[in-house]
């Protein structure tokens, strides 16, 4: 497991008995989720709270603000498809017999990841699932 040692003017990663400077100074935060369409415009209140949050985190982050990252800072926005119903879309697409969805998870994506791919599987192959694939079915639930 590697050691990380992070001070205000440097990221220092220890590993394998060898220390790794990065040559560019960054920081990963954060997440937030909001029901917005295909808007990607960024709340500003939604990135200082993430800063402010990631100073609990790290309390050296406390001695710099954030105008300091401001101004060269990039962030990423995503689209997260979702449908209505909270449900993902898991199941083969009617009309194509070979053709399977595996879309619409939100943010839980990576969490039910395992599951889906399971299910996948399954349906691919032929095999009587563990769980009723109806709630998750493409059929009756896309225009």
């Amino acid at each position: 497991m590697p050691i990380i040692n992070m001070s205000l003017n440097r990221l220092c990663l220890l590993t394998n008995n060898k220390l790794v400077f990065p040559s560019i100074y960054s920081i990963f935060s954060g997440s937030s989720r909001q029901f917005s369409g295909f808007d990607t415009n960024v709340d500003e209140y939604i990135l200082d709270h993430i800063w402010e949050r990631a100073r609990v985190f790290f309390p050296s982050l406390k001695e710099l603000p954030l105008n300091d990252f401001t101004r060269s800072r990039e962030v990423r926005v995503g689209l997260r498809p979702y449908m209505p119903d909270g449900k993902p879309l898991i199941g083969p697409v009617p009309g194509f017999s070979n053709l399977f969805l595996a879309t619409g998870h939100e943010g839980g994506g990576l969490s039910m990841a395992l599951g889906t791919a399971e299910m996948v599987v399954d349906m691919v192959l032929g095999n009587l699932g563990k769980v009723d694939y109806a709630p998750f079915a493409v059929q009756g639930r896309c225009v």
